[in-house]
């Protein structure tokens, strides 16, 4: 690119477009443009629970993300329940993580890694938004089939790594 010698510099404008740039780039996601949105990653444990149709979970943050409960106290919800910050369906093939649990409204789920331990075979995680809240479906790996996690036996687990969006 040329610049035409003629045409003065305004040194007051490319100072203040400065400034703007600067105040502006803070916490912007390149392709998103919006100020403001956060990107977060956090690890959710869900685990077996001797309570019938239920399980026992918690939310860890891994760089940026939200903690919810504890690896020394998880939650425990059954099917059909819902309270502050996690809902299970009644098939127990949906666990939802609540906006309240969660620093600013969740706008995006990048992606979801789903690690299983234990002697379950493999387990499928799709993530989406629905309403501020992360919603996790569960499914196995055989014609797209869902899971019921509520069917974790004994000792085993599951760990999904979560990358997501907020507002705030």
């Amino acid at each position: 690119m040329a610049f035409d010698e003629d045409v003065p510099l305004a040194a007051n404008q490319i100072a203040a477009d400065l400034v703007s740039l600067n105040a502006n780039m803070e916490f912007i996601i390149s392709g998103d443009g919006t100020a403001g949105r956060v990107l977060r990653y956090s690890r959710l444990d869900v685990a077996y629970s001797a309570t019938a149709d239920s399980i026992q979970c918690y939310l860890e943050d891994q760089w940026n993300g939200d903690d919810i409960d504890s690896s020394g106290s998880p939650h425990t919800i059954t099917k059909s329940d819902s309270d502050t910050d996690w809902a299970l369906n009644a098939g127990g093939t949906s666990l939802t993580i609540e906006a309240a649990g969660l620093t600013g409204n969740a706008i995006a789920a990048i992606a979801s890694v789903c690690y299983n331990k234990g002697g379950e075979g493999p387990i499928y995680v799709r993530a989406g938004i629905t309403s501020n809240d992360i919603v996790l479906e569960f499914f196995k790996s055989h014609a797209g089939a869902t899971y019921d996690i509520t069917a974790l036996a004994a000792g085993e687990s599951i760990q999904i790594d979560i990358l997501y969006i907020t507002s705030a």
